[in-house]
């Protein structure tokens, strides 16, 4: 018989908890329930350490060689661990409460066989569409299909998933909402701060990469007195390096590992959002960054796109528009400067209409 006392929940995700910024929030949120958590990665981080969070390292790692480790986790010990030892820890610690995470470019995951769970029910997270990645979309259906409920970030993504894996219900809908945010306490964030003082800052958080055009965004902030345009994130094919180079009020900070990006977010005076058209995944989008914006209150220019107009532009917290039209983005610019308190106060609105503890709470009755 199981305890009645504390109850037990087993994450099986196969990458970095950094990685996945929104398994935060379900920790977080499971630990308030008083749950005893377990979490399966790749590798232990810095992030958690506490009595009620337990990490299983997955990866066998040579410390002669990094490439050798790599080959050999992916080619042979990832498949195993999934197929066999992840069913045997399940059999073996009798969880309450079982959910597989399927974010970013899981493989090893996909071992999982269909009884991995002995029959228990278990719930399934889907972070992405893959609509451009068929041969994943068909890896996911059966961990879906078996799941006894399915829940993804954003509401047009949810009925999408319906269709696609021919399921019997809609998916939940979980935003990438965080429960709570950090205050500006870190000694290197505070520094890369002391560079931007007397300018308002435009940040831009996530990949940078030719595919979310940035350069309308530059050319019109270069027009512009007491701002400056801080990319933070990845540089992909050193194009953070040539925007820099190219306008003057344009700036890179590099990564910051979440969550201590949130602490530089803090600081922001209005935040970009941009996300290209080559895919359903990107049009129908569901990021952290439009809820961590909005818990500080921070206003959002945004390309026009469902995912942002039914969010941020609904909401009244910033302003969705054609990101390559240089003058549309100077303007908005202007008027939420001309307009601050309005939109920072919607922006926070914003961050507040959704109980996300709520949620989980229908999504684990």
């Amino acid at each position: 018989m199981k305890s009645t006392t504390t109850k037990k929940v087993l994450f099986v995700y196969e990458k970095k908890l950094s990685d996945l910024p929104p398994l935060i929030t379900l920790i977080e949120a499971l630990k308030l329930k008083g749950y005893s958590i377990t979490v399966i990665v790749n590798e232990s981080e810095d992030i958690y350490h506490c009595n009620s969070v337990n990490f299983l390292e997955w990866e066998t790692k040579f410390k002669f060689n990094n490439k050798l480790s790599r080959a050999f986790n992916r080619l042979l010990w990832g498949k195993y661990f999934f197929r066999f030892r992840v069913p045997q820890i399940i059999k073996k610690e009798n969880y309450d409460l079982v959910w597989v995470i399927v974010a970013s470019s899981s493989d090893s995951l996909f071992y999982l066989n269909r009884k991995f769970n002995s029959g228990v029910n278990y719930l399934c997270s889907i972070f992405e569409l893959y609509d451009t990645f068929p041969k994943i979309l068909k890896r996911i259906e059966p961990l879906a299909q078996n799941a006894s409920k399915v829940i993804v970030p954003e509401y047009n993504r949810a009925n999408i998933t319906r269709v696609w894996f021919n399921l019997k219900d809609t998916p939940y809908v979980l935003p990438n909402r965080p429960i709570s945010l950090p205050e500006l306490s870190d000694i290197k964030v505070k520094e890369k701060l002391i560079a931007f003082e007397g300018k308002k800052i435009i940040l831009y958080q996530g990949h940078i990469q030719r595919g979310r055009s940035m350069e309308a965004i530059c050319k019109a902030i270069d027009k512009l007195e007491g701002f400056v345009f801080v990319l933070m994130g990845k540089s992909h094919e050193e194009y953070a390096e040539e925007l820099v180079e190219r306008y003057k009020s344009t700036q890179h900070i590099g990564f910051f590992r979440p969550p201590y990006h949130l602490q530089f977010t803090s600081k922001a005076y209005i935040g970009i959002v941009s996300y290209g058209f080559s895919s359903l995944n990107g049009i129908f989008c569901a990021p952290n960054k439009i809820w961590e914006y909005s818990g500080y209150g921070v206003p959002m220019i945004c390309n026009d796109i469902p995912g942002l107009l039914y969010t941020v532009g609904q909401s009244n917290s910033g302003i969705c528009l054609d990101t390559e039209d240089e003058v549309a983005i100077f303007d908005a610019i202007n008027t939420i400067d001309n307009n601050y308190s309005i939109f920072s106060n919607a922006s926070k609105e914003f961050y507040e209409s959704h109980d996300i503890i709520k949620t989980i709470d229908t999504i684990i009755s």
